[in-house]
């Protein structure tokens, strides 16, 4: 029997983003650069689907994007996209809610220079599909970036952890939460990096809440992923693999363009 889902994405970064500062922002600037190879985005076209606080939506603007449209099929994230709009001069900053796996929503979506997906696809409950979708978004010879939760031995138990999670109470939540922070604290601690600062202008705390809820879960190897993309005339032109249970990250680029009218 499938378990019922009590986790919210969008609420949980309606919170976070009380949390953002100039300094955050300027984290997910530089990761947004440095995984695309790109140090601006002047004339791009860019899609941010599950955007989730919106923080890489506003990072794109703030690069110089052309257009920058936001996705979410959670009205709490579109509400959170919504407040740091309020940060930006941003009329060509559009926010859609929706789900990536809606053929009609994208159908009225445009191509995009750049398709970002991090860390969202996988919680969609049909990953493959949602993936397929968002290679349709990317232009000729546009970038398509994804991060996909790594297949790893623990992978099942992290699934029954989740499933655990959202059949306990408040209080159960809390703990399992700090089940999660507090040996990630002590490590950051002993390496002397931030404790409760996380890298991509993220932070610890609402990482591990979003670890810890985020259901539907789903998860792939890195070389899944890449004949995937292959197979639908896409390129693999930077990843940042990991052997943990975390995200594989992927920057594509088409190179078939018979696909674009698939």
């Amino acid at each position: 029997m499938t378990q019922p889902v009590t986790f919210s994405f969008g609420e949980n970064w309606l919170n976070y983003i009380q949390t953002l500062d100039e300094e955050k922002l300027r984290e997910a600037e530089q990761s947004l650069a440095g995984l695309l190879g790109l140090a601006g985005l002047a004339g791009k076209t860019f899609i941010d689907i599950g955007a989730g606080s919106g923080i890489f939506s506003l990072a794109a603007v703030n690069m110089g994007a052309q257009t920058v449209v936001s996705l979410d099929a959670d009205p709490q994230s579109i509400r959170a996209c919504q407040k740091i709009k309020q940060q930006a001069d941003a009329a060509h900053w559009t926010i859609l809610e929706g789900s990536i796996l809606d053929q009609e929503l994208l159908n009225r979506l445009p191509r995009a220079d750049i398709v970002y997906a991090w860390g969202a696809l996988h919680h969609t409950g049909a990953m493959w599909q949602a993936i397929d979708h968002a290679t349709t978004l990317v232009n000729e010879r546009g970038l398509l970036v994804i991060s996909i939760y790594n297949r790893h031995w623990s992978s099942g138990l992290w699934l029954k952890f989740k499933q655990i999670y959202n059949r306990s109470g408040n209080w159960g939540k809390k703990l399992l939460v700090w089940l999660l922070v507090i040996p990630r604290v002590g490590v950051r601690w002993l390496k002397g990096r931030p404790p409760l600062r996380d890298n991509r202008g993220m932070s610890v705390y609402y990482d591990a809440i979003d670890w810890a809820g985020g259901l539907p879960y789903e998860y792939a190897s890195l070389a899944e992923v890449a004949r995937f993309c292959r197979q639908r005339g896409f390129v693999l032109q930077n990843s940042v693999p990991t052997k943990t249970i975390g995200c594989n990250q992927f920057v594509f680029i088409r190179k078939d363009t018979k696909y674009l009218d698939k």
